[in-house]
């Protein structure tokens, strides 16, 4: 492997190794990383991210990098949180260059440069998370749930040694609207209250989101139920235990 590298318009390497710069090579962890991509103007309510953190604990992530711009103490609490218990690598997150008053909301996220302001975490964070056996990229509205009762490990696992030489895993998303009203108003937590109906693959990427009417000309569409997330049962104390330590409120309340 190499251990320096240098350009040059030469055609001959210089030899002076100051001309060069050391290679740097992520530590090799063994498990699952996940970047979170970019939390920021307080999109995600804080009972949300608890619950999307028990989640991926429950799906056997190991380590999950989010990259922070601008967030309400509440949201803060909750990373902080994760922080202490060393699943959560929160880094800082800056958008210099014009225009400066820019944001990553909805406003600005059918411009030029949003999309590279959105894509430079998701990229920095493969290369710094390059040492673990799985990387995963999705936004913190979003989760892989398999089809059948496993965790992410062992998903993969049965993946890669059915297709040894693929580099990536792609997969089918179905939008779990929270415009609508709760198909099971007796639960708490979001992905328990919201369900879709569809054909058994073997995963699914969960998007727990509102209406996107930018895209979407209506959102009166077909929609049945899924009922795959109630194997979670302990994911409800989970989440509980963490509101109580992040003096976070119930998003919902329960109708009987």
């Amino acid at each position: 492997m190499p251990e320096y590298a240098t350009l040059t318009s030469s055609s001959k390497c210089p030899t002076d190794t100051k001309d060069y710069l050391k290679v740097l090579y992520p530590t090799k962890q063994p498990g699952i990383a996940l970047c979170g991509k970019i939390a920021h103007s307080g999109g995600v309510e804080p009972q949300k991210a608890i619950e999307w953190f028990e989640m991926q604990k429950l799906l056997g992530v190991d380590k999950i990098l989010i990259y922070d711009l601008g967030n309400p103490k509440g949201l803060t609490r909750v990373f902080r949180h994760y922080q202490q218990e060393g699943i959560l690598d929160l880094q800082p997150y800056e958008l210099p260059g014009e225009p400066e008053t820019r944001s990553l909301t909805e406003a600005y996220k059918h411009t030029a440069q949003f999309n590279y302001d959105e894509t430079l975490a998701v990229l920095e964070c493969r290369h710094r998370m390059a040492g673990y056996d799985y990387v995963i990229s999705h936004d913190m509205d979003e989760m892989i749930i398999p089809r059948q009762a496993v965790n992410l490990k062992t998903f993969f696992q049965e993946k890669w040694s059915q297709h040894p030489t693929a580099s990536a895993l792609f997969f089918h998303t179905e939008f779990f609207l929270t415009t609508w009203e709760p198909s099971n108003p007796e639960e708490q937590l979001m992905v328990k209250r919201f369900r879709v109906n569809i054909e058994p693959n073997e995963a699914i990427l969960h998007h727990y989101r509102k209406c996107p009417e930018d895209t979407w000309k209506t959102c009166s569409v077909p929609s049945k139920i899924d009922d795959v997330m109630t194997r979670y049962k302990d994911l409800d104390p989970k989440v509980v235990k963490v509101r109580e330590v992040t003096a976070i409120q119930p998003l919902y309340k329960v109708r009987r």
